[in-house]
């Protein structure tokens, strides 16, 4: 059935004997005329050799980046590139330019639509990263509430330096069912005690500059291959100066907040480092996704 034919693969076929026999051979022998690749592979076992491996039996290879699948297969060519997760944050601002408001807790920014795509965004990502602050204002719960992915449970990431996390949050009594890891200074010397009966896994957070950059250098370590930033200014403003974000999500809504609105964090000097990669309208808000030049 393969005879001749073309296949199309997100990554470059392994060239290397692990639990099976190369890729690059199956293929080969199946007769296959033609691959087409998402991406070449950096692992070193690999990082070419696939692709000189098909060409040597005979198989014609082509690389298009735009067949390069999901942000699954982006996590893992950027932890083996990087060290780290792939990163995306994602910011909905009203029309006055705020992504939040001082005194009313959480506030309706993006429409039915959009806030549909944010949890497909988050059923694909393996975390969801917020700050304190936006566990304090707002209580967020940070699940995937979508009809047929409700089983997809992503780890949801507080970063909370001093442990302010209260007990009674929406987190917390969730995190028997869905995993919650806390990034604070605190990890060491926290008695288990002081978290019972919460399942909640604590995580080291430095006083350093670079703590976010060691942060998402450990959660790579950990597996983890994608985060959906889903933080207030200061966190998004955080990530963009340490260089650590390769997508920006903005959903522009067209109702404004007003009064004492939290002002959405100043992108014109990082968005050069980006290209607009997809723009879409979900009912009244407008969707644009912006990646990483060079990855």
């Amino acid at each position: 059935m393969a005879q001749g034919a073309t296949a199309y693969v997100t990554l470059e076929p392994c060239a290397h004997h692990g639990r099976t026999p190369p890729c690059a051979d199956a293929l080969a022998s199946a007769g296959v005329a033609r691959v087409v690749i998402g991406a070449n592979d950096p692992d070193p076992r690999v990082d070419g050799q696939g692709i000189e491996r098909l060409r040597l039996q005979g198989v014609r290879v082509a690389v298009d980046a735009s067949f390069r699948g999901n942000i699954g297969v982006e996590g893992f060519l950027t932890r083996m590139r990087r060290g780290r997760p792939f990163v995306t944050l994602k910011l909905a601002v009203s029309a006055d330019g705020y992504i939040g408001h001082v005194d009313r807790g959480q506030v309706a920014i993006s429409g039915a639509i959009s806030n549909r795509q944010t949890h497909l965004l988050r059923a694909r990502s393996d975390a969801i990263m917020v700050g304190i602050g936006t566990v304090l204002s707002d209580d967020p719960l940070l699940t995937v509430r979508l009809d047929g992915l409700s089983e997809r449970k992503p780890k949801r990431l507080v970063i909370d330096p001093s442990l302010r996390t209260p007990r009674t949050s929406r987190l917390m009594q969730t995190a028997g069912d869905v995993p919650l890891l806390i990034a604070t200074t605190r990890a060491d010397d926290v008695s288990v005690a002081v978290l019972e009966p919460r399942p909640v896994q604590l995580v080291p957070f430095g006083s350093e500059l670079d703590a976010l950059r060691r942060l998402c250098a450990h959660l790579g370590q950990d597996g983890i291959g994608s985060i959906l930033c889903e933080g207030g200014a200061r966190l998004a403003a955080s990530l963009l100066a340490q260089d650590l974000v390769d997508r920006i999500v903005i959903i522009q809504s067209r109702n404004e907040i007003g009064g004492k609105g939290v002002s959405a964090p100043d992108l014109r000097s990082y968005l050069s480092a980006f290209e607009a990669t997809r723009r879409l309208h979900f009912g009244d808000d407008r969707w644009v996704e912006y990646d990483r030049k060079s990855h």
